[in-house]
């Protein structure tokens, strides 16, 4: 596991939205994201109970996967095995700069997708 200062983007970029809210501390941890799942770089995460393995979080399944509980560091992908990557654990999150599951179709879904968990969620602006 491994803690990191969240930092800003550069002043004046407008090709991404800023990807931390806060200045909290940010952690990772190294995770394995299951065969066939494509994994977007920011995309929210849940963990599939049975095998303990990472896909996009979506509020409506029923494996354990609709709990978001990270944020994909970087995109992953594998169609023939699984693929290892990080997620963020913990930190203060722009809404705007995560990759989200379709299901999460409000702001109040977003807003609450992260309760219980060290991850916030905070508009910027």
């Amino acid at each position: 596991m491994s803690e990191y200062k969240a930092s800003f983007g550069a002043a004046g970029s407008t090709s991404n939205p800023e990807l931390f809210a806060g200045s909290a501390a940010v952690t990772t941890l190294p995770v394995t994201f299951l065969t066939g799942a494509a994994i977007a770089r920011y995309a929210v995460v849940g963990r599939i109970a049975a095998s303990g393995k990472f896909v996009l979080s979506d509020p409506a399944a029923n494996d354990g996967s609709q709990y978001p509980i990270g944020i994909a560091v970087e995109s992953a992908a594998s169609a023939s095995a699984d693929a290892v990557g990080n997620i963020y654990i913990s930190g203060c999150f722009n809404p705007a700069a995560l990759v989200w599951h379709a299901g999460y179709t409000t702001a109040v879904l977003k807003a609450k997708a992260f309760d219980g968990t060290p991850i916030s969620i905070k508009n910027i602006g």
